[in-house]
């Protein structure tokens, strides 16, 4: 049996369904870039679909029909089992998501082609009426593309005002772009460290804030208005009403293991990140039990030890391109009781002029993170390098040092036990600005939802 019996009109189909396949997993690269292996299997769904769909149109042979069937099947059963059980040995897949209509439409493709191009063994005398082909090319294009702007307004939803102050190298890694980081600037006015300092001297005389209990706010707003620089007001979003109204923040005991299942408007994604992220930071962070560990890598106290937790900031680290790196966190915070330190928490700094709504930030964790700024803190310097002064007072005028505004965003990953989670702000003062009014913040206990 040789091409003569080739069906062509159907082998041409399935070229078509399979390139639209092709098309939809390409365009979704960029929502899987922090997963490299599966980045690198989308690409190869892209490369190989697309690929076979060109030569489906151009010749026919029965082997390479079999093999278009084969490629586009072992697609679709792979989607289907990421869907029911996940793939617990690739990144990004290894837990069950609920189909997308992006995911769902490629697979419904890539049934399409791989039908098509088993149907095309089959002889058949069925002519093919003129245009068919190009209407059958007009609606592939058409359906892929509208898949990819669906994929696209999933990445960069109206949540987000600004590009992405990050990419992915060539080790799949999230680094930042060199466009983010700034000329240097003396330190007394340097907003690079100086963001790390959230907690504030300024609590001086009141009760130093605890891991066992939330603290009241002390009499200092911490939303005082800022420039345009800094955070904004904005309504919570769905997907933090969903984690909200399911209990989230959840408390967080590392002896009881990472409990952040289950959680409301938070995907398999981002909650494999998240539980990543603690992982290695209750593992890497032990690296600097003793504050004199610290101090000889080059971390330098910002001076705020009097409120019960004291921030050492590494500035160098604040624009050297890495993101969430828990062996080279820009802060890292000790519970100071009686004289003694105690590593508790590791405070990651977003790259200079990051603003808090950056989709890489957001998306990273979901409602499970709540980054924060500080334009309610006033610094200046001394010889251990810049630090907290004072806090902010009445209409945003600082009695000593100079106002923080265009502070990066930041965020806490807790080692100890926290009943406010492991992404928890410090109380009070401490707990800077975020993009929703405090009311609705899901990192303070607190906060009422």
């Amino acid at each position: 049996m040789g091409e003569s019996t080739l069906d062509l009109r159907r082998l041409r189909s399935a070229g078509l369904f399979s390139i639209g396949a092709g098309v939809v997993h390409g365009a979704a690269v960029g929502l899987h870039a922090d997963h490299p292996t599966l980045v690198r299997i989308f690409l190869a769904c892209t490369v190989l679909q697309v690929g076979w769909g060109i030569l489906a149109i151009e010749r026919s042979n029965r082997r390479l029909a079999f093999l278009g069937a084969l490629i586009n099947g072992a697609v679709v059963v792979g989607w289907i089992v990421t869907r029911t059980k996940g793939i617990s040995f690739i990144g990004g897949l290894e837990t069950a998501e609920s189909p997308q209509a992006a995911d769902t439409l490629c697979a419904v493709l890539g049934a399409l082609a791989a039908f098509s191009a088993w149907a095309g063994t089959v002889p058949g005398d069925v002519k093919v009426r003129r245009g068919a082909a190009s209407m059958v090319s007009a609606l592939m294009l058409t359906t892929a593309g509208l898949a990819t702007v669906r994929i696209h307004d999933h990445a960069h939803g109206p949540e987000q005002v600004a590009e992405s102050a990050f990419f992915v190298d060539e080790n799949g890694a999230i680094v930042a772009k060199a466009t983010t980081t700034v000329p240097s600037v003396p330190s007394s006015e340097s907003p690079t460290t100086v963001a790390l300092g959230k907690v504030t001297k300024s609590l001086t005389g009141t009760a130093p804030a605890t891991t066992s209990a939330p603290k009241p706010k002390v009499t200092v707003p911490t939303t005082v208005p800022a420039p345009d620089t800094t955070a904004h007001s904005h309504v919570t979003t769905p997907a933090a009403q969903l984690a909200a109204a399911s209990g989230w923040p959840r408390a967080f005991d590392p002896a009881q293991g990472i409990n952040i299942s289950g959680i409301g408007g938070v995907t398999a994604d981002q909650e494999s990140r998240a539980r990543t992220l603690i992982t290695n930071t209750m593992r890497d962070l032990q690296t600097y039990a003793d504050y004199r560990t610290a101090v000889a890598a080059g971390y330098n106290s910002i001076g705020d030890g009097s409120t019960g937790y004291e921030h050492y900031v590494k500035n160098s680290l604040v624009n050297d391109g890495k993101f969430l790196d828990s062996t080279a966190p820009e802060s890292i915070v000790y519970k100071v009781s009686n004289g003694v330190k105690t590593v508790v928490s590791a405070m990651y700094i977003a790259p200079t002029f990051t603003t808090i709504d950056d989709y890489t930030l957001t998306n990273y964790a979901g409602p499970l993170m709540q980054w924060h700024v500080h334009n309610n803190l006033c610094f200046g310097t001394s010889a251990q390098g810049t630090q907290v002064v004072v806090a902010v007072a009445v209409n945003g005028v600082c009695s000593k040092g100079v106002l923080q505004t265009n502070g990066s965003p930041m965020v806490h990953v807790w080692v100890v036990a926290h009943p406010c989670g492991p992404f928890a702000a410090v109380e009070g003062v401490a707990a800077g600005v975020a993009a929703v009014p405090d009311a609705q913040r899901l990192d303070l206990c607190n906060a009422s939802h």
